[in-house]
């Protein structure tokens, strides 16, 4: 987002990137006063290093994991069959 006095600055979308959580899990925490914001030009702003101390988990956060998505649906053409 934004260095702001040396300290780079990070969206709510890029911290849940960043930490791997689903953006709902970022906005719990911070309604939680889990991770603390500010605003920077009246956007919600967290501090890098705030976000890197954050440990998702501790209060029912649940890290993503992606799972790889197979080859889909058969086609439905008027040839197979």
């Amino acid at each position: 987002m934004e260095t702001v006095n040396g300290i780079d600055y990070l969206t709510p979308r890029e911290a849940a990137e960043r930490k791997g959580v689903a953006l709902a899990s970022i906005y719990k925490a911070i309604e939680r006063g889990t991770l603390t914001t500010t605003k920077i030009m009246g956007r919600i702003a967290l501090a890098a290093p705030v976000v890197d101390a954050y440990e998702p988990g501790s209060y029912g956060e649940t890290k993503r994991t992606y799972k790889k998505r197979g080859p889909g649906r058969p086609s439905s053409s008027p040839d197979a069959e």
